[in-house]
């Protein structure tokens, strides 16, 4: 007969299960061991109780046999002696003892003072209780018995029987209250995880608006703020990757529109096959190339697989070198170049990718400085750092753009015509760049009117 596999499955317990099942443990440990010590030190303080009880009966008892010696002047009385007349100097609540020789209760024993037994048992237990015996101001003798005796009365017997039932129903009772403490307690504390592991089944099926409640303060608030910051995260890079994509195409589709166009007409004898109508197809693969080159370098800059050659740099004095590189460029196209600066700034960088970082700036004020006319480059050190800021004078662009200026693809006017516009993609590079340097890049208004580009690189001075 085959079995159903899931009737042998192993149970499954649940977090909230085990928090509760240690708690419950612990406080059945803990409370078993108050129900003993309570139980032990309630014997304790009877047996104690017992004791002093059983030497007060005692000490009445010396009490009255010397008075009883003083009246007499000798033992002799105690051939006579009836256990009634001790009866008086019994303590309430114990068992009335048969008497022995002597009139003596059983378990008690009197000697006089040379030793002697004189009534009583003879059986004198190891553990003794000793009263002396004194007649006229004299000790004549001492009374010997048990330091212990048991309760005899049915009330005090059922009475230390309830005490010693109540310490364990107390004890059972407060375990109950405390497991549905514990409970209560488990559910409560351990909310935030179940939240957690909500959200993360919701991440795994690609849902990244997923938020869990923020309402502790304690490292399970500060993990359910880390698991919401990266969830915003994981949903931008989600956006991110969409709009990577549509940007990718779309920049990769106006050229090869382009070419498609060139080709067909060249197919089709609109145009004739000379160097003149293949000229736009050459400058529209140009373009298609930087464009797909832009996206590899940016890809590599972004995962940290760009190369670089790490040395030590003057930037004051590889500034104004370059400065020579773009200065032609610059005047060919109307604008001025200036450089205000002084003083050696040595930096840790790669001079190939400043080179490239720079040259991008420059190019980024060819390409979108409308109306400039006047590019200042000012360098300095600051707070331990150097600082290069690229101002023009040009129309700048709006104030709710300039964050935007260093994503992928990003034109301020999407319907630019690219040959102007450029491929969107040089500020985001020179972000990457300046990322590796350990530094820092924003962009803000021109003290000239248009727009500012701000580099901050370390200088080796505060590195050390």
């Amino acid at each position: 007969m085959r079995m159903h596999p899931r009737i042998f499955a192993p149970l499954r317990f649940t977090l909230t299960t085990r928090f509760w099942l240690a708690l419950f443990a612990v406080s059945l440990i803990a409370l078993i061991g108050a129900a003993v010590i309570a139980h032990w030190s309630f014997r304790q303080g009877l047996d104690g109780y017992l004791y002093e009880s059983e030497s007060k009966r005692m000490r009445s008892y010396a009490e009255t046999l010397g008075d009883i010696r003083s009246v007499n002047g000798d033992w002799a009385f105690l051939r006579n002696l009836e256990c009634g007349l001790l009866e008086s100097s019994i303590a309430p609540g114990f068992e009335q003892p048969a008497s022995t020789s002597g009139g003596l209760p059983r378990g008690l024993a009197l000697y006089d003072s040379e030793g002697k037994h004189l009534a009583g048992s003879r059986e004198i237990p190891t553990d003794v209780l000793r009263e002396p015996v004194v007649a006229n101001g004299k000790p004549v003798g001492f009374l010997v018995g048990e330091p212990r005796r048991r309760l005899s009365i049915e009330v005090d017997k059922r009475f230390v029987q309830h005490q010693l039932q109540s310490i364990w129903i107390i004890a059972a009772a407060s375990l109950g209250v405390i497991s549905l403490l514990n409970y209560l307690l488990a559910r409560n504390f351990l909310s935030p995880i179940r939240s957690l592991i909500d959200g993360t089944r919701k991440l795994a099926q690609g849902d990244y608006t997923v938020q869990v409640p923020e309402n502790r303060n304690d490292e399970l608030g500060e993990l359910s703020a880390n698991f919401n910051s990266m969830s915003v995260i994981l949903q931008n890079n989600a956006l991110m990757r969409r709009q990577l994509m549509a940007d990718v195409a779309h920049e990769l589709r106006t050229p090869l529109a382009v070419m498609s166009s060139q080709l067909e007409n060249l197919e089709d004898g609109v145009f004739p096959l000379t160097a003149d109508n293949l000229r736009p197809l050459r400058e529209e693969i140009d373009t298609l190339t930087r464009r797909i080159n832009d996206i590899r370098l940016l890809s590599l800059a972004e995962v940290g697989e760009l190369p670089y050659s790490w040395r030590t740099v003057d930037l004051a004095m590889w500034l104004e070198k370059e400065a020579g590189r773009w200065r032609k460029l610059l005047v060919a196209q109307g604008i001025r170049l200036e450089m205000r600066g002084a003083a050696p700034l040595l930096v840790r960088a790669d001079p190939d990718r400043l080179g490239q970082l720079f040259r991008n700036l420059a190019e980024n004020v060819l390409h979108h400085g409308e109306q400039t006319d006047l590019l200042r480059v000012c360098f300095r050190g600051e707070g331990g750092y150097a600082v290069v800021e690229c101002h023009d004078n040009g129309a700048g662009v709006e104030d709710e753009s300039v964050a935007k200026i260093f994503e992928r693809f990003w034109r301020e006017d999407r319907s630019r015509n690219r040959d102007n516009g450029g491929s969107g993609l040089g500020l985001a590079i020179c972000k990457s760049i300046v990322t590796a340097h350990a530094g820092r890049i924003l962009a803000e208004r021109s003290e000239l009117g248009g727009l500012c580009v701000r580099v901050d690189l370390p200088l080796i001075e505060a590195q050390s």
